[in-house]
């Protein structure tokens, strides 16, 4: 009975998403996660129908929804599953901080950024850890933690240069040069990071990049009278 229905369950969990009925996504998924406990270990459901699966499905579902809370409450089930496999677990650990970034609970978003962090420095996965400090960076501005926010960018920055990524580089300058000018209100600095960024853009033909600095560069000189 139980294998029958975790199996009908997800199926319909997955056309429900696939036609993005998120909350009949979780109706049925949730249905399926609570029937796994019934089924011996020794028994393989195969992949799809798995606890691991069901539980990371429902924290998707639940986060497309805009439901934080269930998202976070499923995300947490997620950790125990990820610890055998690194980089799996930093994955695991960063949407975490993204969900509860966007619940507003910027404690816990930076806890979970920063452990992201600590594994995808130690296995060397540059790119991801350029992504996890530039939203570090983030959740630490909207947190009004702007110093905080610029070591996060800048580290970000440095990280892109490393591995040549010039467009997510000049996302940074022009971030670091936002605080600058929107939060702190120090106009050199925000114009020197703005320059930056768009001598970047435009090096790397990015019209749409080019124009919105040019606009960056307008208020700032507006500001300065």
């Amino acid at each position: 009975f139980a294998i029958k229905h975790i199996k009908g369950n997800v199926l319909k969990g997955a056309a429900a998403s696939k036609a993005g009925e998120f909350l009949s996504t979780i109706n049925y998924l949730e249905k399926a996660l609570v029937l796994t406990s019934f089924v011996p270990e020794k028994i393989n459901l195969g992949e799809n129908f798995q606890a691991k699966t069901l539980v990371k499905a429902l924290a998707t579902a639940a986060w497309k929804l805009g439901d934080y809370e269930k998202s976070i409450h499923y995300q947490n089930k997620v950790l125990p599953f990820a610890e055998k496999e690194p980089e799996e677990l930093a994955e695991a650990h960063y949407f975490l901080g993204l969900l509860y970034s966007l619940a507003e609970k910027f404690p816990e978003a930076v806890e979970h950024l920063k452990t992201a962090l600590i594994i995808f420095e130690k296995y060397e996965i540059l790119d991801r850890l350029a992504q996890s400090y530039s939203q570090l960076g983030i959740v630490e501005e909207n947190a009004t933690e702007y110093t905080n926010a610029l070591k996060a960018f800048t580290a970000s920055q440095k990280i892109n240069e490393e591995i040549g990524e010039d467009l997510n580089r000049a996302r940074e300058f022009r971030r670091i040069g936002k605080i600058y000018s929107l939060r702190l209100n120090q106009f050199k600095e925000a114009k020197g990071y703005f320059f930056k960024a768009y001598d970047l853009f435009v090096k790397l033909e990015q019209t749409k990049f080019q124009v919105e600095l040019l606009l960056d560069l307008g208020l700032v000189a507006e500001k300065e009278g």
